[in-house]
């Protein structure tokens, strides 16, 4: 039997997309609950389907497992987009390298949805990104990135996304992204004006929800933290 999980960091990071993805699966198996307080007693048989590497970490020595990607690539009825061979870079996970089977699958669905994959020099098991996660580099002594100040973040991530030469790149990872969002945001602040990184996001952003930009929240070492769900007034 196949369950799904869901991914906590997937909710997050991409919630319309979890909720289409968790509504189209739980028709075809059980969901289950974060795979930190899953309690459910295994049977052999049973494949834990996940989206998220931290997911698999948790549960790969309790069931057998098999990637989200990997499950829609075997499906014959699954409606796949066509891009019509629209160039995209592919970002392979550092945390895959060892699941060749994650690389294959990937391809295959872009294949499928008629996109013409452009790869980069560090891929599949060669990789070494993972976002601010794990990002390996000469010039660093830790390869954990986000033990460093928020401007150091910035200057390599920037750095990395340069190889992609402003064309779209493809993430499985949810810290791949936020990596190469932090790259790609970098350098529009620095080339763009404010106006223009507002013009991009306003497109993902609801009408009625305000926004308010500000260096002096977030994560970097002289930020201040912010209580997500409380009102504020500014």
């Amino acid at each position: 039997m196949y369950i799904y999980y869901p991914s906590c960091n997937f909710a997050i990071s991409s919630p319309q997309t979890a909720k289409k993805v968790r509504e189209y699966l739980k028709e075809k198996m059980d969901i289950a609950k974060c795979c930190k307080i899953d309690q459910r007693k295994f049977n052999e048989e049973d494949i834990g389907i996940y989206v998220c590497q931290a997911c698999r970490g948790q549960i790969e020595n309790q069931v057998n497992t098999m990637s989200l990607w990997q499950y829609l690539d075997q499906l014959d009825d699954f409606k796949f987009p066509d891009y019509h061979g629209q160039k995209m870079y592919l970002q392979d996970c550092w945390r895959d390298r060892n699941h060749p089977e994650i690389h294959q699958a990937v391809r295959s669905l872009l294949k499928k949805m008629n996109i013409e994959v452009l790869e980069i020099e560090k891929n599949k098991e060669n990789s070494i990104y993972c976002g601010t996660l794990h990002y390996e580099n000469k010039e660093l002594k830790d390869n954990h990135l986000s033990h460093y100040s928020k401007e150091i973040q910035e200057k390599y991530m920037y750095d990395y996304v340069q190889q992609f030469q402003g064309i779209q790149v493809i993430c499985t990872c949810n810290r791949c992204l936020k990596g190469i969002l932090l790259g790609t945001f970098t350098q529009m602040e620095r080339e763009q004006p404010v106006s223009a990184v507002y013009s991009l996001l306003k497109r993902y952003i609801n009408e009625e929800l305000p926004v308010v930009k500000t260096e002096y929240i977030g994560h970097g070492e002289d930020s201040k933290a912010i209580q997500i769900g409380k009102k504020y007034k500014f």
